[in-house]
């Protein structure tokens, strides 16, 4: 899957191939039904800084699996993350609180 290979890529220290994959993985789960893909899809991209240089689409994704799973703590603290990475300190800290 796109979430273990970001994974292993970026333990690795192979930086561009993580970024390529968290990059594929947003693209490929754009508008996914499935909320856990698209939690997953999104939480590849807050693994490590910088994964993305547009974070809207991980948002999007991670905002869509909050709002199918509104109660799921995994989906939550997708959305924190990603906040995060993406510069939002303020809504990371709100959404995890």
């Amino acid at each position: 899957t796109y979430f273990a290979l970001a994974v292993i890529r970026l333990a690795a220290g192979e930086t561009a191939a993580y970024r390529a994959i968290a990059a594929g993985a947003v693209r490929a789960f754009v508008g996914t039904a499935s909320p856990e893909a698209a939690r997953l899809a999104a939480w590849a991209t807050a693994l490590g800084p910088d994964a993305i240089d547009d974070y809207e689409p991980a948002l999007a994704l991670a905002r869509a699996a909050v709002q199918r799973r509104p109660r799921n703590a995994d989906a939550i603290k997708t959305l924190g993350a990603v906040l995060l990475r993406a510069g939002r300190y303020a809504d990371a800290a709100e959404q995890l609180e």
